[in-house]
């Protein structure tokens, strides 16, 4: 079953299933709604729904420019988001990675500041806290030492660094990604949501100790797991990241229809 009209949203490519709990699935800086394909059409946890997100400049809109302002991209994604809320009336998670655990946390205070309720928790994975710098600045490399820094990352091919059209086509939106948050400054007040931070153990971007400080940007309590790889290891063994997310979910969806 897929969720009427919200099945042919270009910012939601892929048809929700209408399984349960909705996470939403923001990507890494100049990923694709792709990334999440796997976790979209899978069927071992009948409970959650996992929904990627495309956003303007990569994938199927690989064609649009891509949103450069911060404020712009959260209350586009907002109307998204809170739209399908209403219409599916079902409950609903944020998940980000790297760049995108930023723009969920953002995007959920956004949200939680509607007179809707908002979502019932939100991961951030891959992601320091939106007031320590990240270990390695990627905004200042070139376009190939960007590539290759991210080959050795695991977030490219060397197969794909290696095709030229390819690459000129993901720079720009990796570019704008990466600028979206510089500068930053999180709001005073912490989010009245729990956060749940995920760390890989060898991840040199956001290391398991860097993740106990998102405890200062929630009052409804921290949760920190970690898991074994690198920057992008939740690709590389899903399958551990997924039962944690739908046991989490499950438990802040009760939570929430308890208040």
């Amino acid at each position: 079953m897929t969720v009427p009209g919200i099945a042919a949203s270009p910012w939601l490519p892929f048809p929700a299933a209408g399984r349960g709990v909705t996470v939403f699935c923001l990507p890494h800086a100049g990923g694709a709604a792709r990334s999440y394909w796997s976790w979209a059409n899978s069927t071992a946890y009948p409970g959650v729904d996992f929904v990627p997100v495309e956003l303007p400049g990569r994938g199927s809109r690989i064609t649009q420019a891509p949103v450069a302002e911060l404020e712009v991209l959260t209350e586009q994604l907002a109307e998204v988001v809170d739209g399908y809320a209403v219409e599916t009336g079902r409950p609903y998670a944020l998940f980000g990675h790297s760049m995108g655990g930023l723009l969920a946390y953002h995007l959920a205070g956004r949200l939680a500041a509607s007179a809707r309720p908002g979502p019932v928790c939100v991961f951030v994975s891959g992601c320091r806290p939106p007031n320590r710098q990240s270990a390695v600045d990627l905004r200042g490399l070139d376009d190939g030492a960007l590539v290759a820094t991210l080959v050795r990352l695991g977030g490219l091919t060397a197969e794909m660094a290696a095709e030229t059209e390819l690459m000129a086509m993901v720079l720009p939106a990796l570019r704008a990604d990466l600028a979206l948050f510089a500068g930053y400054r999180p709001p005073a007040a912490p989010l009245a949501i729990p956060i749940i931070a995920l760390a890989g153990t060898g991840d040199p971007l956001a290391a398991p100790d860097d993740q106990k400080g998102w405890q200062a940007h929630t009052s409804r309590g921290l949760l920190r797991r970690v898991f074994g790889g690198g920057h992008f290891f939740l690709h590389d063994e899903p399958d551990p990241v997924l039962r944690e997310i739908a046991r989490v979910v499950a438990t802040a969806a009760a939570v929430q229809s308890c208040r």
